[in-house]
């Protein structure tokens, strides 16, 4: 029997966590998030240590993983037990420098001290060029990859790791001349390894539920159940209502990130109001809301100036994106 291994590799914020929580469940064969065995069947949680061991983007560049690594990944993997097989670890879009070995992961972190520049193929191209290589002939590899436009994806990432002040990041980016962000390259790196065919490219912007749909279409996935349900729950980020302007902190409780003023106001409310009792309970509650609006007011901001500077950083990538793709991507906010 032919399978087909899909690997969905993210970005990371385009959505990966909703999908990998609300859709990816639903699909047979699914083996779950790397690391991660909630909604996975028991049986199928031995696989884990070898594909987290082969998949560990966090400890070194995927290029320089062993054959030996891939060949026995390819061995745990249920080939033939479904007809598709669908991994999804948005972790393989780390770009981690062989030197110095504490190099940074993402465009949005300060380099350390000696760090290369990011360029040339991203490292999950080789790692997924090792990977087909390594795979039975009868097994066909297919990769999905979402992304997001660069002045919305920054800020976004840079709230994740604490970071508050745009400029200085886009500043370094522009300088460094740092290509993690140009999208273009490695869409076309990972459509030349296999072909159009075989490789679907969303957009962010255009909803996961229309992501979930796609993703089903394109791969054949097949439901555990008789159908899918595509309702995703989409408020996962807030965003203002003009594309790129800003990214307010999500509505989630683990992404409710307060800094040091509002989060000691939020301890000192709860030892302040008593929970067990109605009407204190509602005070309390109202006081939380505040402080948590307060916060996420703040956000994570591109200047007009910033923004300028991205925009003649990305452009050319983008527009090359938008050929690629045979759509139009500047009123999504790929300028």
């Amino acid at each position: 029997m032919t399978t087909k291994l899909v690997i969905h590799l993210g970005l990371p914020k385009t959505g990966t966590t909703a999908l990998q929580t609300w859709f990816f469940p639903q699909v047979e064969g699914y083996l779950g998030k790397v690391g991660i065995q909630k909604n996975v069947d028991s049986e199928q949680v031995h696989y884990f240590p070898i594909i987290k061991k082969a998949l560990r983007p966090k400890e070194l560049p995927l290029q320089k993983y062993s054959p030996e690594d891939i060949r026995q990944l390819v061995k745990k993997l249920p080939l033939g037990r479904f007809p598709t097989i669908l991994i999804s670890e948005e972790n393989l879009s780390i770009w981690k420098e062989s030197t110095p070995e504490n190099s940074t992961i993402l465009p949005v972190q300060k380099p350390v001290l000696g760090e290369e520049t990011r360029k040339g193929s991203h490292p999950m191209v080789h790692f997924l060029r090792a990977l087909q290589k390594a795979l039975p002939d009868d097994v066909t590899l297919v990769t999905v990859l979402s992304l997001r436009a660069q002045k919305t994806y920054l800020p976004s990432q840079a709230a994740q790791v604490g970071e508050r002040r745009m400029g200085p990041i886009i500043r370094r980016i522009i300088r460094r001349k740092d290509e993690f962000i140009l999208w273009d390259k490695l869409v076309q790196d990972l459509v030349s390894l296999r072909g159009p065919e075989q490789h679907l490219t969303l957009l962010y912007e255009d909803g996961l539920t229309a992501h979930a749909r796609e993703i089903a279409r394109f791969c054949g996935l097949t439901p555990k159940n008789r159908r899918f349900n595509f309702s995703i729950n989409e408020r996962v980020n807030e965003r203002s209502s003009e594309i790129g302007s800003s990214w307010k902190f999500g509505t989630r409780p683990e992404e409710q990130q307060l800094n040091s003023f509002t989060g000691k106001l939020t301890r000192l409310s709860k030892q302040v109001f008593r929970r067990d009792l109605p009407g204190i309970s509602r005070a309390y509650l109202k006081v939380r809301r505040w402080l948590l609006r307060a916060q996420s007011d703040r956000g994570v901001r591109l200047s007009a100036r910033d923004e300028a500077l991205l925009q003649k950083f990305t452009s050319a990538s983008n527009h090359r994106l938008a050929k690629h793709l045979g759509r139009e991507i500047r009123n999504l906010g790929y300028d």
